[in-house]
């Protein structure tokens, strides 16, 4: 994050985590053991986190939060990623669902399931994709019909982080089939492992590896009518408040691996000679490192602006979010492309982090709703801005 639009809070914050990062995380050896696939899930880490206080940081002191801005929380994401990338999303996830839990729940699921959540008690994860329904919403299949004092909920969630190794899940269903689920007809609740969230796929992907990302089916699940976050058909919103969290920490998460990339890509050019000398001196790794290192700085300024506005407008701030998330992921991915191709033949090897540093890399383009989705949103709402539909958020700032 760029230190002059930071505050002197935000920017202790920043060597407070750093160091307890390298302190109490670092040398637990996750990288390696999730690399490998030997542990499903690192369940440890965002209990520690918790237990040290580092959930909620944007909750109120109520709930056992600090009150403060989002821009605490993409800190905790770039810090992680930088560490390991895919320690950013089980380290950060816990906390989107309790922000939603408390901007959106009633009391009794704070003290139930936000609350522990916060005191490393409890690890949340979202359950949000289905088979033939990634960001187009209005494909969602799974649906939630009333029966007493329960919901009864069937249908398919896949690939989320935290299936194998999470306790509950805020996921979504169709509660009014005559309804689309973005004008109504979608719901969000909040179902415990044990109440019918059933694996049966762990993925074996391309990268980040270790995160328990799963396939899940609900054969019928019996999910208590208080367990419904907000009101019913009130999904959509619910999950663009998900969504403002996850675009921007993915972003965040992106670009701590864009830093760790640049530094390991830079101390390689000083150390690898080519020509009787260091290939550092070559115009063209000097060009390679100027070009990404700009990229880099961009793209923090961007997550920064979208930060900032969230917290003021909350979800009116999705245009900016979607830039952030595009500019933040696209650059991520061509960073990390661009600082294997200094390595060299290495470089493809597992000898160097920038090899897993580029398969995650390329996740960030897909994951929390593709560039082209990005893409979508930034056009769609900037028209609606041209047209006099929707006012520009930067005319209305308080500053």
């Amino acid at each position: 994050m760029p230190d002059v639009f930071m505050t002197k809070e935000e920017l202790a914050f920043r060597s407070e985590f750093r160091g307890f990062v390298t302190r109490e995380i670092e040398p637990l050896g996750l990288s390696e053991k999730m690399e490998n696939d030997e542990i499903d899930f690192p369940v440890d880490i965002p209990l520690q986190l918790g237990r040290a206080g580092y959930f909620g940081m944007c909750l109120p002191e109520k709930y056992g939060g600090k009150s403060r801005g989002l821009v605490y929380e993409i800190i905790k994401s770039e810090e992680l990623a930088y560490l390991y990338p895919s320690l950013s999303c089980p380290g950060c996830m816990t906390g989107w669902v309790a922000n939603a839990i408390v901007t959106h729940g009633t009391e009794l699921l704070k003290e139930k399931y936000a609350e522990p959540v916060v005191r490393g008690e409890l690890i949340a994860a979202i359950a949000m994709t289905e088979p033939a329904a990634g960001s187009d919403i209005n494909g969602y299949k799974t649906r939630a019909a009333k029966d007493g004092d329960h919901y009864v909920i069937s249908g398919e969630k896949r690939f989320q982080v935290g299936g194998l190794g999470a306790d509950f899940f805020l996921t979504f269903a169709v509660t009014n089939p005559d309804l689309p689920p973005l004008k109504g007809g979608l719901s969000a609740f909040l179902i415990e492992r044990e109440m019918g969230m059933e694996v049966v796929e762990k993925y074996r992907m391309m990268g980040f590896h270790g995160t328990g990302t799963s396939h899940m089916i609900m054969r019928g699940a019996r999910v208590p009518a208080a367990n419904l976050l907000g009101q019913e058909g009130q999904g959509m919103e619910i999950l663009d408040t998900i969504l403002c969290w996850e675009r921007l920490s993915t972003s965040a998460a992106q670009l701590g691996n864009s830093r760790r990339c640049l530094d390991e890509a830079l101390k390689y050019s000083l150390e690898r000679e080519a020509y009787g000398a260091p290939i550092s001196r070559l115009p063209s790794v000097n060009n390679i490192i100027a070009e990404m290192v700009m990229k880099r700085d961009m793209a923090a300024m961007m997550i920064l602006r979208a930060c900032r506005l969230v917290d003021q407008y909350g979800t009116r701030a999705m245009k900016e979010v979607a830039e952030a998330k595009y500019v933040g992921t696209e650059y991520g991915y061509e960073i990390a492309d661009k600082c294997l191709q200094i390595f060299g033949g290495i470089g493809y090897t597992n000898k160097y982090p920038v090899e897993s540093c580029f398969r995650i890399a390329r996740l960030g383009r897909i994951a929390s709703g593709t560039s082209e989705v990005m893409q979508y949103i930034v056009q769609r709402d900037f028209y609606k801005e041209i047209l006099g539909r929707k006012k520009p958020l930067y005319e209305t700032f308080e500053r």
